[in-house]
């Protein structure tokens, strides 16, 4: 007798929905002169079906640690501890069959789309072998393919199906992951600053894009770009692997609670570009210590968890 799967909700003002991804980090580590330098700690979110999370911060917060660890893709050199990842109700931490996972349920659009490709493949044995790990019936693969091109904007596809990766350009490259990856049933969807080095309209279509062919995935979206964030239902900000605030990204970045927030959000062109003093090292227990105006002596060894309107900021300024 099979046993029954009990399946996580979450409770909202707007209704109920189901849970795809639980997240806390433990603390996440490197071995740096034989001794443990953190890279992330104790950052914890959730995501439902058909929402999105901005993971937001400067080069260096630890955006794309977190995505590589929900997808248990650490390098050799990087640990966890008391790390927790629940994906579709299965505790996947440290997951060894997480490869059937990636590709299917899980996908990852990185930055450059040739990065996801293989470079001795054809863009149509890419396809192939996607659809046959599908299941799709091989009569149909002409018409799919033709199908999840068009739904990217690519209708010169004939032309292109012949060519190796290095033989198209980056743009192109991104189109046709995104196009791979509608053709499975994926539940959670990690876009690492796919809108890096485009205009502003096209990052807004390439967004609307991913939410068309993935009406019910959740999806996480690392970016520095604001323009971005401000699409998600969520936020979280990260300064060097510590949460500064999360919450609804609307109320977030209209109303910021945390001096690094609204120091993020001041140095863009529209707010007068007050550019963000640069950290040689770090001192003090909150990563902005040294950068912040509002600092207080207990700066250097604790903050204070904050919550109001469903925003949560750690911070020890009153």
């Amino acid at each position: 007798m099979k046993r029954k799967t009990k399946i996580r909700i979450i409770y909202t003002f707007c209704g109920v929905f189901i849970l795809i991804l639980s997240y806390k980090s433990g603390t996440i580590f490197s071995k740096y002169n034989y001794q443990n330098k953190e890279i992330v700690k104790d950052v914890s979110f959730k995501i439902a079906e058909s929402s999105s999370l901005a993971i937001i911060g400067e080069t260096g917060s630890g955006k794309t640690i977190i995505a590589n660890s929900i997808m248990n893709l650490l390098p050799p050199d990087i640990k966890s501890t008391n790390n927790e990842i629940i994906f579709e109700n299965k505790n996947i931490t440290n997951y060894k069959k997480i490869k059937k996972l990636l590709g299917s349920k899980i996908i990852y659009i990185p930055q450059s789309g040739k990065d996801a490709l293989s470079p001795n493949l054809t863009i149509k044995k890419h396809f192939i072998n996607i659809l046959k790990r599908n299941k799709y019936k091989k009569k149909d693969f002409n018409n799919i393919i033709a199908e999840k091109l068009n739904n990217v904007e690519i209708s010169n596809y004939e032309e292109i199906l012949n060519k190796y990766p290095f033989e198209i350009s980056g743009g192109t490259a991104q189109k046709i992951v995104i196009a791979l990856s509608s053709c499975s049933s994926a539940s959670l969807i990690i876009a690492d600053e796919m809108t890096n080095g485009i205009a502003e309209k096209e990052k807004i279509e390439k967004f609307n894009l991913i939410d068309r062919l993935f009406p019910t995935a959740g999806k996480i979206y690392i970016t520095h770009d604001i323009s971005i964030a401000k699409l998600c239902d969520d936020i979280l900000v990260l300064n060097h692997g510590k949460t500064m605030e999360q919450g609804p990204a609307k109320k977030v970045l209209t109303n910021p609670h945390h001096h690094y927030t609204k120091a993020l959000l001041s140095s863009l062109p529209e707010n007068g570009l007050n550019t963000i003093p640069l950290l040689s090292y770090l001192k003090g227990y909150c990563p902005f210590y040294q950068r912040c105006q509002n600092r207080k002596d207990k700066c250097l060894i604790s903050f204070k968890k904050k919550q109001l309107d469903k925003i949560v900021w750690y911070c020890n300024y009153d």
